[in-house]
């Protein structure tokens, strides 16, 4: 009996050491993986090439000119009129008649201040062209008033209905319009009325005549930009403001804008600009720039520096212009891989 018992204690006591030895082994710490500890620090990081057009949140206002008033440059009894209080004169169409005569109604950026025929030179001419091109019509835009700009104008009137053998237009057949397509407010030559140069054919409300940005990022980047608002978008002019006929013609006709126009003077709209061509930028990490001094500095790449301009960031990195864009590394040197401390030249 007492062989049994000391057997089973010998028995439990090896047991409890097999235990012990085992939780030990499960217990003791562990090596790193042999990857683990031979993984090398990152020195060298790929760039990025990517496109940036330094697109911007922006509020701008819409400025109105007065009341204006569609002035005629004849004399005669008015004998047709397509004039009706709360319709619309678009530019190109016919107007009215005095004493039988058409008078074409035209929107130009200059307003047409003589007669012009074969050989006129200037900035009225110019205007002229661009507003037959607008309206479909072929002819240089060089102002100088020569027989394809005749032609051009002959067209528009054959496709009024009318025939014009004159080489050229005279003022008393035209009305000019400061916009493309206006509303009439009033009529103020009836059928049938006398009138005399300078008298008022029509009254139109202000036109939209610029689109101004109601304040402007400090640091943007240089460049030519554009400018969308309503979903339209048009040149935007180093004085930050958008004063293009075929822009503000279409931003006129937008509904929305229409009702900014007839609240408030002061009332922004949001928009947005951005350049008109995109840099090539590339995408760098912070740690490699070195020697930052505003938003210029420099980068290296193995032993070799190269200047930068930082023009943006993009998701926690930052997006450089290389000072020689023809030479840009498809890696640089992050952290205590960059060994220079002056920033020079290639």
């Amino acid at each position: 009996m007492k062989r049994g018992v000391v057997g089973l204690a010998a028995l439990s006591a090896l047991l409890l050491v097999a235990a012990a030895a085992t939780a030990g082994y499960f217990l003791r710490p562990m090596s790193p993986p042999e990857r683990l500890e031979s993984a090398p620090a990152v020195t060298r990081v790929p760039t990025v090439v990517q496109k940036f057009d330094d697109s911007r949140k922006v509020q701008v206002r819409l400025e109105k000119g007065a009341d204006t008033r569609l002035l005629l440059n004849t004399s005669g009894v008015v004998t047709a009129t397509n004039c009706t209080k709360g319709g619309t004169i678009v530019s190109g169409s016919l107007i009215a008649r005095v004493n039988e005569s058409p008078i074409l109604a035209l929107s130009t950026a200059v307003p047409l201040y003589r007669d012009l025929t074969w050989g006129t030179k200037g900035t009225d001419v110019n205007a002229l062209q661009r507003e037959l091109v607008r309206l479909g019509f072929t002819t240089p835009v060089d102002g100088t008033f020569g027989r394809t700009t005749a032609k051009a104008l002959s067209a528009l009137w054959k496709s009024r209905g009318i025939d014009h053998e004159y080489g050229g237009i005279t003022l008393a057949e035209l009305v000019w319009m400061p916009g493309v397509e206006l509303t009439v407010s009033s009529c103020d030559a009836a059928l049938g009325i006398p009138v005399s140069p300078g008298g008022s054919l029509a009254t139109v409300p202000g036109v939209l005549q610029r689109v101004v940005l109601d304040s402007a990022p400090a640091d943007l980047v240089a460049g030519s930009r554009t400018l969308t608002v309503l979903d339209i978008t048009g040149p935007l002019s180093e004085h930050m403001d958008i004063t293009d006929a075929d822009t503000l013609a279409k931003i006129a006709s937008n509904t929305l804008a229409q009702a900014a126009l007839a609240i408030t003077p002061g009332e922004t709209l949001p928009a947005r600009i951005a350049l008109t061509s995109p840099l090539r930028t590339v995408k760098v990490p912070l740690g490699t720039l070195f020697h930052v001094n505003g938003n210029t500095g420099c980068v290296q790449s193995g032993s070799d520096v190269f200047p930068v301009t930082i023009v943006g960031s993009s998701l926690g990195a930052t997006l450089l212009t290389f000072d020689r864009p023809e030479h840009v590394p498809t890696e640089v040197n992050l952290g205590s891989a960059i060994t220079h401390t002056e920033c020079r030249q290639q």
